[in-house]
């Protein structure tokens, strides 16, 4: 199951796994983050910019390879830059939210 999560310029693609939130390569990330985000998140973007697993694309960052987070949010946060509650952000493509497909 493939779930979608968007912003103004940015977008990703997903699955929910056992081991957390998988992220597809392609995804393009939002290259500033807010100033209410939590440190947590710019520093996992940092890393995988370290590891050359996210890469300068422009005005986004794209993800060159698959890569699994530890939860819905943390992937949603990070693609957003911003605070985001990844159940209600990742969406299938009728629109249903990953908390209506794996809680509800």
């Amino acid at each position: 199951k493939l779930y979608t999560c968007k912003g103004k310029k940015v977008s990703g693609q997903g699955d929910y796994t056992s081991e957390g939130f998988v992220v597809l390569k392609g995804a393009l990330f939002q290259k500033e983050t807010t100033k209410s985000v939590h440190k947590y998140i710019n520093d996992s973007r940092q890393l995988l910019i370290d590891q050359g697993t996210l890469i300068d694309n422009g005005d986004t960052y794209k993800l060159i390879e698959d890569t699994n987070f530890k939860s819905p949010s943390t992937a949603a946060s990070c693609i957003l830059g911003r605070s985001a509650n990844g159940w209600s952000e990742w969406k299938n493509k009728e629109g249903k939210t990953l908390d209506e497909i794996e809680r509800g």
